[in-house]
């Protein structure tokens, strides 16, 4: 059994090589040959693709980098104010 399948295997070594060399250059041919997109006709004019509007800023939370409580102010002998936005 083992002869039957070493014998098959060696038949079948250089079929299997020439037709995975052959679909490799197919390959490389169809990928340096691509075919042109002509892309979308009327793409200034779709309001699908218009600028978005600038969204607004969040306001700062107290856990922000940089932002100090007011007890950490007053603690240092500063004035006790409102944090900054």
């Amino acid at each position: 059994m083992d002869a039957a399948c070493k014998s098959y295997l060696e038949r079948q070594c250089i079929p299997y090589a020439v037709n995975r060399a052959r679909e490799t250059i197919l390959q490389m041919g169809q990928m340096r040959f691509m075919p042109w997109d002509e892309g979308e006709p009327h793409l200034a004019e779709d309001p699908t693709w218009a600028e978005d509007e600038e969204p607004s800023p969040c306001p700062t939370d107290t856990w922000a980098r940089g932002s100090r409580a007011r007890a950490v102010r007053a603690l240092l002998g500063g004035t006790e104010e409102e944090p900054r936005q």
